[in-house]
């Protein structure tokens, strides 16, 4: 970024800074409206900054302009490829409601197998393998669902990189 002419450096710092703090809020966000807002506020960032990245390589059609707007375009692609993983390539709810409907009939049936006979070592194989399956489902469901902190993403490179700029802007 500082390539790029001194005129247009601060604008472009404002709105990475803001960028990154979107980033780090989408981390910690806990309910879909507050998901939604986040997503709106970014893609009005993100147009406003292609529109001055895009003016910037009309006025100024440079080699390191050139290399500004496909780092920019870079950054849209990648959160667009980040919203459609975390947010469209979902399981539908009805087949969350079969994998668990089907998940509770096989543990009854290992249930009233188990009863039927009075080995207890069978009991004992029969409650392994529930607590297994069921932590593998949570694992799936925790997986599937990043934004709900049953798996947390971490923030860590947001934050250095949110460091990083601050560092920048205390610099003549």
């Amino acid at each position: 970024m500082d390539l790029l002419p001194k005129v247009d450096r601060a604008g472009f710092r404002q709105l990475l800074n803001e960028y990154v703090a979107l980033r780090i809020e989408a981390v910690e966000e806990r309910t879909a409206e507050q998901a939604a807002q986040t997503i709106e506020r970014t893609e009005k960032l993100q147009s406003d900054l292609w529109s001055r990245t895009v003016a910037l390589a009309d006025k100024q059609p440079t080699g390191e302009t050139t290399l500004f707007v496909q780092s920019v375009n870079k950054l849209i692609g990648l959160y667009q490829t980040w919203i459609t993983v975390g947010f469209y390539f979902r399981l539908p709810g009805v087949v969350w409601l079969v994998l668990f409907g089907l998940a509770i009939v096989v543990m009854a049936m290992g249930g009233y197998a188990s009863a039927l006979s009075s080995r207890r070592r069978l009991i004992v194989i029969n409650m392994s393998a529930a607590l297994a399956f069921s932590v593998v489902l949570l694992l799936v469901v925790a997986l599937g669902r990043p934004h709900r902190h049953l798996s947390t993403a971490t923030r860590s490179a947001m934050l250095d990189l949110q460091d990083s700029f601050r560092s920048m802007q205390s610099q003549p």
